[in-house]
């Protein structure tokens, strides 16, 4: 919406299980304005309508419409050969292509 930052604006967010255990819904609802989810009940792709944004550890479960703005890595092992910790992707960020704050130029490709 023009004239209005993103804080400003109101968001429904949905956090799945495996996005909810890395402590993502403890450090990441800082926005006054977004309601935050983490219904658990939310499996078929409708269930997802009303949603700006999804935090999911598997973003092909949402591909159609939703697609990933960011991807966070997280641990993903030791490597002792090298002595350095390896990492991997654990949370993708999608938004809803039905979103006022979907942007395709920010959209991730391969994703």
């Amino acid at each position: 919406a023009p004239g209005r930052g993103p804080s400003q604006m109101k968001a429904m967010v949905h956090i799945d299980v495996e996005a909810a255990m890395t402590g993502v819904s403890r450090f990441g609802q800082s926005e006054p304005n977004w309601t935050y989810s983490k219904d658990e009940a939310l499996v078929s792709g409708s269930d997802f309508d009303g949603f700006d944004f999804l935090l999911t550890a598997d973003p092909s479960t949402r591909s159609a419409d939703f697609h990933v703005t960011r991807v966070i890595n997280g641990y993903g092992g030791l490597d002792i050969r090298n002595l350095r910790i390896k990492t991997e992707p654990k949370i993708y960020i999608m938004v809803s292509v039905k979103s006022p704050f979907y942007d395709p130029a920010e959209v991730v490709a391969g994703h």
